[in-house]
């Protein structure tokens, strides 16, 4: 089921994150990195960003448990907190967040689904939701950025991601090719819903 974030989801997500970063960027970044990374610092994060509703937050949560997240905001169509967010998980990561904005009205910013659940459609779900609520507030584009060669890339193709923008990105002090996937959220039917 998703359902909006609240904070006492905090130490779910945070643990989300951590545990994915074990395995997502496998090949792709400096194998320590992941092993350096804490729940605690993401717990912080994200109470802050609950609370002050940085972020539009979905979870997917089963039996009681939250197994997967998206996080997102809009960077030109919605005014308000969500446009001068800082990221919701802060793995290290060094985003460009002022050329995102010059382009795309919204950004998804994490994408995480625990190793266990992975496959099993929860990821698909959590992003057409996220692409159907940026689109119902009136954006018509959408960027994610992740680090070329992860297996996410095969992902965002698969649900209509085009990689167009292309920079450098910053994960625990060492540089490495990043990609921007671009959604146009102004398909009719995208994600089978054409709800515009």
């Amino acid at each position: 089921m998703i359902r909006d974030a609240k904070r006492d989801d905090s130490k779910a997500i945070a643990d989300i994150i951590v545990s994915a970063w074990q395995h997502a960027y496998d090949g792709v970044i400096d194998p320590s990195h992941p092993g350096t990374m804490r729940a605690d610092r993401y717990i912080e994060i994200m109470e802050s960003n609950i609370g002050e509703q940085r972020e539009k937050i979905m979870v997917w949560e089963e039996d009681d448990t939250v197994v997967g997240f998206i996080s997102g905001r809009f960077l030109n169509a919605e005014p308000g907190p969500e446009a001068g967010a800082a990221s919701a998980q802060e793995t290290g990561a060094a985003f460009d967040i002022e050329s995102s904005r010059k382009a795309y009205d919204a950004e998804v910013i994490g994408l995480y689904i625990r190793p266990e659940s992975q496959g099993l459609g929860i990821g698909s779900r959590l992003l057409t939701e996220m692409k159907t609520c940026f689109r119902r507030r009136g954006c018509g584009s959408l960027i994610i950025w992740t680090l070329l060669g992860a297996r996410n890339n095969g992902f965002y193709r698969k649900h209509g991601g085009l990689p167009l923008e292309h920079k450098e990105l910053e994960i625990g002090g060492t540089s490495y090719r990043g990609v921007g996937f671009v959604f146009d959220l102004q398909q009719p039917g995208v994600d089978g819903c054409d709800d515009r």
